[in-house]
């Protein structure tokens, strides 16, 4: 009797270890696969059992330290519809699965999310409704609320109201052609300069 409790231990351990196809494969794909994923930031894909189970000590090491996956929102300032930090719980099972062998598991394994082809990141798997390929370049006399519009950035709160208008008011001089200056997270440089009136602006994203 005592021999036949020996043996089965290890094997009710095993059945309670969580596999990637019940249930670390689906963690990976809500929370990782965004980056985790071929011709993205990270350096490896996550989107398969064969292609994670060669990382599962390091899955294992990056989520217990909460270095990833990556996410800076404090908590106590709101809830955040794209959240993928990890809760304690799926923490506790990647670490068991490491643990435990990270084995495949029975079932099929999760199907991945679509992608968009073009290599958006949106959950929903759908292309942008529009795509700003800066840099741009637009008139000096171009109305600020008009290129809010078409940039989905504030410009108006200055008293000016034309893109030649802002620069004047934020650098309180002309600049010359070839400077710039930066507002609201944008780049206005000066591409032609006519007398008196900034003919025609550049406008960029700085480089971090």
């Amino acid at each position: 009797m005592v021999a036949l409790l020996l043996v089965a231990q290890p094997t009710r351990a095993a059945e309670d270890t969580p596999t990637f196809n019940q249930d670390v494969g689906r963690i990976l794909l809500d929370n990782c696969a965004s980056c985790h994923r071929p011709n993205q930031v990270a350096p490896m894909s996550l989107l398969t059992y064969d292609e994670s189970r060669p990382w599962a000590r390091a899955i294992k090491s990056k989520v217990e330290s909460r270095e990833m996956p990556p996410w800076f929102a404090d908590p106590r300032f709101g809830i955040f519809s794209n959240d993928i930090s990890l809760t304690d719980e799926e923490i506790a099972t990647i670490v068991a699965w490491a643990d435990g062998g990270a084995p495949q598991g029975d079932g099929a394994a999760p199907a991945p999310p679509q992608f968009s082809e073009a290599g958006w990141s949106h959950p929903s798997g759908v292309d942008p409704d529009y795509v700003i390929d800066f840099p741009i370049e637009v008139d000096g006399r171009t109305l600020l609320v008009d290129l809010s519009k078409q940039l989905g950035v504030d410009l108006t709160n200055v008293p000016a109201s034309t893109v030649g208008g802002l620069i004047l008011e934020d650098s309180k001089r002309f600049l010359e052609e070839g400077e710039f200056m930066e507002y609201a997270g944008l780049r206005f440089t000066v591409v032609e300069r006519e007398s008196r009136r900034l003919s025609r602006i550049s406008i960029s994203k700085p480089q971090i």
